[in-house]
């Protein structure tokens, strides 16, 4: 009849809006930034072409689909700013961020108190993505005393934040690892290629 035909297409209609809804709401890697630069920005809106080309460090990649650089910009909070994007994109669309902040000689419970402040500032840009924190020891050490402190959140696309604090044993620390805090932001396909391709 007209009655439920009508009903079945007022239903559908329902569906498709709050599908919608649902869709615009999604947690969007691109609203976190870490020195005001974010997921998905072109870095030419930071450094010229020859810039970022000068500035391309040699990494231990496998493949060369992507290329990550040092970038050269004035920090406030972090020592320096890694950044990679694919190694044919013109536009240099950033699909990874990753920042570093020394903390040698200061107390580590510095570290861990920045890295919190960064995680629930990411907890109010992702309401529907659980943080997951935990502390576990770090695999660079063979006996297991240096410790990472971590916070991530894994977003529904698959990529990722993390702001993360390593606590390298004094046998470490004579090898001149430095404790530090360390923050970062993956696309989906760029972390893909970290953990399926890059040191393959």
């Amino acid at each position: 009849s007209e009655k439920v035909l009508f009903m079945r297409i007022f239903l559908s209609v329902l569906i498709l809006i709050f599908g919608l809804q649902s869709w615009t709401k999604a947690d969007d890697i691109r609203d976190f930034q870490i020195e005001g630069i974010s997921i998905g920005d072109s870095l030419l809106k930071y450094m010229t072409t020859s810039q970022i080309k000068n500035s391309i460090v040699v990494s231990n990649y496998k493949s060369d689909e992507y290329k990550t650089i040092i970038a050269n910009l004035n920090l406030k909070t972090f020592e320096r700013v890694q950044v990679s994007f694919k190694s044919n994109d013109k536009e240099f669309l950033i699909e990874g961020i990753m920042a570093i902040k020394s903390y040698k000689n200061k107390n580590f419970k510095d570290c861990t108190s920045l890295a919190l402040k960064i995680a629930e500032e990411a907890s109010s840009l992702f309401k529907n993505t659980q943080r997951q924190s935990k502390t576990f020891p770090h695999q660079v050490d063979k006996t297991g005393k240096t410790k990472v402190v971590a916070n991530y959140f894994m977003l529904k696309d698959g990529s990722n934040v993390r702001a993360l604090c390593v606590d390298y044993s004094s046998e470490q620390e004579k090898l001149k690892k430095i404790d530090h805090l360390n923050v970062g932001a993956v696309t989906n396909k760029f972390n893909q290629f970290l953990n399926n391709v890059a040191y393959k």
